[in-house]
């Protein structure tokens, strides 16, 4: 029987810490405090780098699972950074999909805007994230001299 090569770009145990902090920054930034958003038992589903699953309007609960390997991306705090921002826009955004279901209009059109609008913001957000990191390290550097001693 063959050997099985390791998945690249495996997620490790701190990984999947520093995932959990991201999806609790941009639930607060996202404005969803007053959800429940839990880490589900498991892993995302094959192929997937993190899933938002089980989402429940009515009690304000939401799961999500992170994958076991990102593929060919490189695991980075960048790029646990976006698969939360990611997760969670679709948490932000299903409320629109609930309203579109109930209207008789969700179908895989609906599906694929919603994902077009997660493509385009994921990296703004990301940029706008860095750049706040990279003010708030600045505000705590100490004041250059400018000169000579």
């Amino acid at each position: 029987m063959a050997k099985r090569n390791p998945p690249p770009n495996p997620i490790l145990p701190e990984h999947r810490e520093l995932f959990d902090a991201y999806i609790r920054k941009w639930q607060k930034l996202f404005n969803l405090s007053d959800w429940r958003v839990v880490k589900k038992p498991g892993r995302a589903s094959k192929n997937s780098m993190a899933e938002m699953l089980e989402i429940d309007t009515t009690n304000r609960l939401a799961r999500y699972r992170l994958g076991e390997n990102f593929g060919i991306e490189p695991v980075t705090p960048e790029s646990l950074e976006s698969a939360a921002i990611h997760e969670m826009s679709h948490l932000r955004l299903h409320e629109l999909s609930e309203i579109a279901v109930r209207e008789g209009m969700y179908n895989d059109a609906v599906l694929a805007a919603e994902h077009a609008v997660i493509t385009v913001i994921e990296p703004l957000l990301m940029e706008l994230a860095k750049r706040r990191s990279a003010e708030a390290t600045d505000a705590e550097a100490p004041e250059s001299y400018g000169g000579t001693t």
